[in-house]
């Protein structure tokens, strides 16, 4: 059960980012958390997803994939932002990727339709491998996340990048640059609470 200022903390968030959303006139965009620290891999946001303005089960709702409790399953969520920082964050701080309005009505037509779903792997990867950026890792990190965390494998790199210390994976930073490399007029936005 988190406590009352995680609570609080989440509310805050959720509703200073829902105030950029707006502010913005969005329909669309990305959204991420600084969840995890993973400072160490040179990421400042462990998790991100899309918010929908007129997402049917709530004004801005994000619609993200979750990874059950440290297993190796996941599931796609639709989530207010409250319920999306709801966590004990290693920074009160997200960052909004907002996309031109062409991109936007794309993402939206294909949130409306249910065809995402059909993208979701149930089988949940923290790492998974897609060509993306690098993040360094040395052996016995990979080792050790193999064989204690259900959530880590790195059975579907090449096996040259599976035997060196780079691993390619998504990262929030990976994502939000793929869009920008494709939308040079996509606006960014920090959120954070001092």
């Amino acid at each position: 059960t988190p406590s009352p200022r995680v609570v609080k903390n989440a509310l805050q968030l959720g509703h200073d980012a829902f105030e950029k959303l707006n502010s913005a006139g969005a329909e669309v965009a990305l959204i991420a958390r600084a969840g995890q620290d993973l400072s160490r891999y040179g990421l400042r946001y462990s998790h991100f997803g899309f918010v929908w303005r007129d997402h049917p089960k709530g004004t801005w709702t994000v619609v993200h994939q979750l990874n059950r409790c440290g297993t190796a399953s996941s599931d796609i969520y639709d989530e207010g932002l409250g319920n999306f920082f709801l966590d004990d964050l290693w920074k009160l701080e997200a960052v909004i990727l907002i996309p031109n309005t062409e991109i936007q009505r794309r993402l939206a037509t294909l949130l409306a339709s249910s065809q995402h779903l059909s993208f979701h792997e149930s089988r949940y990867n923290m790492v998974a491998y897609p060509y993306s950026t690098e993040l360094k890792l040395g052996t016995f990190t990979r080792l050790g996340a193999r064989v204690t965390k259900a959530n880590l494998a790195f059975d579907d790199h090449p096996g040259e990048l599976r035997w060196s210390d780079r691993i390619r994976t998504v990262t929030v930073d990976s994502a939000f640059d793929f869009i920008g490399k494709r939308d040079a007029t996509a606006q960014r936005i920090v959120v954070k609470q001092e």
